[in-house]
């Protein structure tokens, strides 16, 4: 019995030991800036989460008032303390966003396999889409963002088909506006097709050409007495019966 009792000691104790080590390993989010809230942490959480479980990648947010060290430095020294990291390799990756002066900044950190994913093109396309919610003070929504495009980028890796700028990787709003952009573009050019379809060409005007007719002058034929003169002056009388006889002795 008392072996028994042993036995159920000892595996609780572990279960115990698993658990604390498993809540250690799930916490990703380190808000010491307080500039989240409880809820946005939580959700955080789970998205994180989700890069670990899908990619085998640890994914960490950090955010703080100020750096006593230079900002990459930090962030590989966070990265050692808070013990981040998943496999022997221990990839992973971490997100610093610190203040000075009261202005935001941020800076990414990138271990093991994560190296090969964020690099040249895809490391700089990742902080322009999280810039623009660390500028605009959503931290919140630049968090979410750096989460979610590190892991379409981790499984473009993956699959062999990485965004290196040969393929461009696009943000939903960016293809809806590409979208549109190209249905203007299509709807106006078959709006012109179809305009010079229905518009009919003038046909071309034929010149008229008039036909003039000669008519003699008015009383241009009139006879008067001295016309009548010349004319009978001009004209020889022929005798009809001498004219005959001439041409029957011609033919014979």
């Amino acid at each position: 019995m008392k072996k028994l009792l042993s036995l159920l000691a000892a595996a609780a104790a572990a279960i115990t030991v698993s658990v604390t080590a498993c809540a250690q390993a799930q916490h990703k989010v380190y808000d010491s800036a307080e500039v989240l809230s409880e809820k946005d942490e939580q959700a955080l959480e789970k998205l994180a989460e989700k890069i670990v479980l899908d990619h085998g990648v640890d994914a960490v947010i950090c955010t703080d008032r100020s750096l006593s060290k230079a900002p990459e430095e930090r962030a590989k020294e966070l990265f050692g303390i808070l013990d981040a990291g998943a496999g022997d390799d221990l990839d992973g990756i971490l997100l610093l966003i610190w203040f000075e002066n009261d202005e935001q900044h941020f800076v990414t950190y990138k271990n093991g396999w994560a190296e090969q994913v964020f690099t040249g093109y895809a490391d700089k396309r990742l902080n322009e889409l999280v810039s623009q919610s660390v500028e605009d003070r959503d931290f919140t929504g630049a968090s979410e963002q750096w989460l979610r495009v590190s892991g379409k980028f981790m499984k473009a890796q993956k699959k062999g088909k990485p965004y290196d700028g040969k393929r461009v990787y696009r943000t939903g709003q960016e293809v809806m506006r590409v979208f549109l952009l190209w249905l203007g573009i299509g709807a106006a050019v078959s709006a012109v097709i179809c305009m010079a379809v229905t518009i009919k060409v003038p046909k071309r005007k034929r010149k008229l050409v008039r036909r003039v007719k000669f008519l003699p002058e008015k009383n241009s034929f009139e006879i008067t007495s001295q016309r009548d003169i010349l004319l009978y002056s001009n004209t020889q009388m022929i005798d009809n019966n001498s004219s005959k006889k001439k041409m029957l002795t011609d033919e014979e």
